[in-house]
């Protein structure tokens, strides 16, 4: 299935570019995006979470190119979505109303979730599984 390859390299592409949204310039880009000031002293914290949203584009990236491997690239990027949309869930039903930022993201999660199951459902029945 190439949509699948062409899933996974997408997710990959804008997982990294987030990432490095994160990293790079984390005053610049979450002032902007959520009015997040980030001290001296946690700047490492964004670097790190750019480093995991690195990896996981990369793998989403090389999980493409093999067909074999679409499964698990798959399970990767539902597992990080379900995680990252459970999280936000959890904050806007423990500390109410969120940045608008924050609910597109949500949305944007559970979509990528949504795909990644229909996705999974589909080559696992054209794979035999």
């Amino acid at each position: 299935m190439p949509h699948v390859a062409l899933f996974l390299q997408l997710s990959g592409v804008l997982i990294g570019c987030v990432g490095l949204a994160y990293g790079l310039h984390p005053n610049l880009v979450l002032a902007q995006w959520v009015g997040l000031t980030v001290g001296p002293d946690t700047l490492q914290i964004f670097r790190a979470i750019m480093g995991l949203y690195l990896g996981i584009g990369g793998l989403l990236i090389a999980a493409s190119l093999k067909p074999a491997h679409y499964q698990s690239g798959l399970w990767l990027l539902g597992v990080f979505m379900a995680g990252l949309a459970g999280g936000r869930v959890l904050s806007l039903l423990v500390d109410g109303y969120q940045h608008w930022f924050a609910l597109l993201a949500t949305g944007l999660e559970l979509g990528a979730l949504a795909l990644c199951a229909w996705y999974f459902k589909h080559t696992s029945a054209s794979a035999g599984l």
